[in-house]
């Protein structure tokens, strides 16, 4: 079926009924920058009944659907501006010109700070109109809402409705039927935001996209620990968020190119229970990609609630997780520790290919680098290269390292990535360089952790042209991780956490991974079977475990991401970024 129109809804929250701020009971839809009312004739309607059942007159129809002089037909649509039949109340004092309260039906399960937000208020605006309100609202109740103008009623995408918090809007140029107004209109997304949802619901994100490209309607389903039950959230729990606003951003991003999608999220409670309880509902029963909690045994329990609609489950969020290795419906997001070694040592072989590797050794000090350390002897032993072992005290002294011939060129790998374990041997090292002709001849090879080094530490880094390895990283300086930053900032009111990996960072790159995927495979998401995708943090670069096995039906592991970034510091603040 090919469509003409675009219709899409993000919010955070369970389904409920469209808001009860209007004198019609109908859906409402933004059309150049106008709030209309609409209504889908049905079956042996006419245009005298139509205007009966809605409480209007037949002229009040037709001077806003000219097209509808000819008659109505099943399916048209008949739009009726906001402004025109709102039902206001002016009857409360002290509003400046061109305000007035609407009433407002709370829907079961909606928050005071919900209803804020959805509206653009503050909690203490509804209080101030309505008194009893301090004390939480409850489904029924009639609030009045100062609402700047009609054309502030926020707008509903058609045949879904919501308690999510409505707040910002983006232009999707498509144009609606000529019926509506004669100069070719643009129909207004409807973008939530996330913060404020109702207690103790499931939360779901519904988004519908309909384009003119034929394709597979996917759906995905999100299962994270919001804790949306709970007033001061942990620090996992705003990450948590993070994730979802920064997923939210990424399907904005790609609203204009994605396929049909329909997107729930659930709040897991940081509960293996909760999550069984999510899973005992139907919601999930012809879910095509699920992205898992990290929970202990959350990825199995998911993996065995969607077998039957083989759906696969993305794993974001464990590097431990195993359940790739035995269920081809399983998405290992991390490269493997194995695998990461293996490619991190490869690099620097081929990087120090003819220098002296010289490990780092402090006594009493923290040697959680071990396995990597140990594989990089093994490989050494497979060259026939000796490496030294540097072993010092407490600090690295310019007396430790006097046996060094300054003609020669030298790797150092230290056994810890840890900071207090950089500061111990970092301004020896610096020192040391400068006494070679070739400061080059001093190389460092490091840790994901060196990636969250901030101030003298980062100096040093690229003093010594320091090389590590990552699954993740972001080049905060980037035009398009600022310009994140900022549409973050705009779209929530708060800045992203500050933690190495961005969660917000990862979430939007995950949503616009999973729709560039399914764009490229008209609606079916097929994890192996397309190219790399490179985000502001992460890169999704699939195959499986068993991949000499073509046939998917016998396949017995699932996709495995190979991506590995090798980052290089560079003089200044610059770095090299290779993606293995």
């Amino acid at each position: 079926m090919n469509l003409s129109l675009r219709h899409i809804l993000i919010g955070l929250s369970i389904m409920a009924a469209v808001p009860s701020t209007i004198a019609l009971d109908l859906p409402i839809k933004r059309i150049n920058g106008k709030d209309y009312y609409y209504y889908q004739v049905k079956r042996n309607e006419s245009l005298l009944s139509i205007a009966e059942d809605l409480g209007v007159t037949r002229e009040d129809i037709l001077r806003n659907n000219p097209g509808a002089s000819d008659g109505v037909r099943v399916g048209m649509k008949i739009y009726l501006p906001v402004s025109e039949f709102a039902e206001s109340d002016k009857s409360k004092g002290g509003m400046s010109a061109g305000e007035q309260n609407l009433r407002y039906k709370v829907q079961k399960g909606e928050t005071l700070f919900g209803i804020a937000y959805r509206f653009d208020i503050t909690p203490e605006d509804i209080v101030a109109l309505n008194p009893g309100a301090n004390k939480g609202v409850k489904g029924g109740d009639i609030l009045l809402l100062p609402v700047k103008g009609a054309g502030s009623i926020p707008a509903v995408a058609e045949n879904v409705s919501s308690q999510a918090p409505v707040k910002s809007a983006e232009q999707v140029k498509e144009q609606v039927p000529e019926t509506v107004v004669q100069e070719e209109p643009r129909e207004e997304v409807v973008a939530a935001a996330t913060e404020s949802v109702a207690e103790n619901e499931n939360t779901e994100i519904i988004e519908v996209v309909e384009d003119t490209v034929q394709a597979e309607k996917a759906n995905i389903a999100v299962l994270m620990p919001l804790m949306l039950n709970e007033n001061n959230p942990d620090k996992h729990t705003r990450a948590s968020k993070d994730f979802i606003r920064g997923f939210m951003l990424g399907m904005k991003s790609m609203s204009d190119q994605a396929g049909p999608v329909d997107l729930h999220i659930y709040d897991t409670q940081n509960s293996l229970e909760r999550t069984l309880d999510i899973l005992k509902g139907d919601e999930l029963k012809d879910v095509d990609v699920v992205i898992s909690p990290e929970e202990a045994g959350s990825m199995k329990q998911v993996l065995d609630v969607t077998a039957q609609s083989e759906a696969y489950v993305l794993n974001l969020f464990s590097a431990q997780d195993t359940t790739y290795l035995e269920n081809p419906r399983s998405i290992k997001t991390y490269i493997p520790a194995m695998l990461m070694y293996e490619k991190a040592a490869q690099a620097l072989i081929d990087m120090y290919e003819d220098y002296t590797p010289v490990f780092l050794i402090a006594k009493s000090g923290k040697t959680e680098k071990l396995p990597f350390t140990n594989y990089l002897r093994e490989r050494f032993a497979e060259a026939e290269v000796q490496p030294i072992d540097l072993v010092f005290d407490s600090m690295l002294s310019s007396e430790d390292l006097l046996s060094l011939d300054r003609t020669g060129k030298y790797i150092f790998i230290p056994s810890s990535g840890s900071h207090a374990e950089f500061n111990k041997f970092a301004r020896a090292l610096v020192t040391l360089r400068d006494e070679f002709a070739d400061p080059s001849s001093i190389g460092l090879f490091g840790y994901p952790d060196w990636t969250t080094f901030r101030g003298e530490s980062a100096e040093r880094l690229h003093q010594l042209g320091a090389t590590i390895y990552s699954r993740f990283y972001e080049d905060e300086y980037s035009p398009e991780t600022r310009k994140f930053i900022s549409d973050f900032t705009e779209a929530y009111g708060v800045k992203p956490i500050e933690q190495v990996p961005s969660q917000a960072l990862l979430g939007y790159d995950s949503a616009r991974y999973l729709l560039t995927n399914l764009k490229a495979n008209k609606g079916v998401f097929t994890p192996e079977e397309s190219a790399a995708f490179k985000g502001l943090q992460s890169t999704f670069m699939f195959v499986t475990a068993d991949e000499e096995v073509a046939n998917d039906d016998i396949r017995t592991t699932g996709p495995v991401n190979q991506a590995l970034y090798i980052i290089k510091f560079l003089p200044g603040e610059q770095v090299s970024v290779q993606v293995l």
